[in-house]
């Protein structure tokens, strides 16, 4: 089993109401800790934020997952900072992705309304896999592990307050899964 410091980290937050007593509640720990972190990263930023669902297939874990994300406000007028919340299903496990993204808005590619933008960004996945019968004695079902990704995607306006979008995510690390098709909206 891999030791992983983001692990080691989370595991020594002193939180008294999540006493760690099964790898049940050392996911659910670990879950909780990383939305925690998203929610003051969205909450600490000034200006209107806008949210949406999204859902999608992976490769490498062939899955398929669904999930939420938000718009934070401009860092700079072409630079988005997007956080999103994906679980994916199917593989024989389930993969949590905590993802801290940026995109950065490709001004002169603009094809039939559709802008076109770049990112990518970190993120927290936590792997676990479903055993048929009890866990193999000197393994664990749960990994948590940091990866990077990189994305190419397209975005346009569908209504005053709707946004749709498509991307497609590159894993540049092997913590991630190789590639995932992506849509969703954007609601302001």
């Amino acid at each position: 089993m891999i030791v992983n410091r983001a692990s080691v980290l989370i595991d020594t937050i002193p939180l008294p109401c999540l006493y760690v007593r099964h790898k049940e509640d050392k996911m659910r720990k670990h879950l909780l800790v990383a939305t925690l972190i998203l929610a003051i990263a969205t909450t600490a930023t000034a200006g209107p934020l806008a949210f949406g669902p999204r859902a999608g297939f992976s490769f490498n874990p062939d899955q398929f997952f669904v999930g939420g994300h938000a718009n934070l406000p401009d860092m700079i007028p072409i630079v988005k900072l997007k956080p999103s919340v994906e679980v994916g299903f199917g593989d024989n496990l389930k993969l949590f992705a905590f993802n801290l993204e940026a995109t950065y808005d490709l001004q002169d590619l603009v094809i039939e309304g559709f802008q076109g933008y770049v990112g990518g960004g970190p993120s927290i996945n936590i792997w676990k896999w479903d055993f048929d019968g009890p866990v193999p004695a000197g393994q664990d079902d749960t990994e948590t592990e940091f990866g990077l990704s990189a994305l190419i995607g397209a975005s346009r306006n569908i209504g005053l307050t709707q946004t749709a979008f498509f991307e497609i995510k590159l894993g540049i690390t092997d913590e991630t899964p190789d590639m995932k098709l992506v849509a969703g909206l954007t609601f302001f």
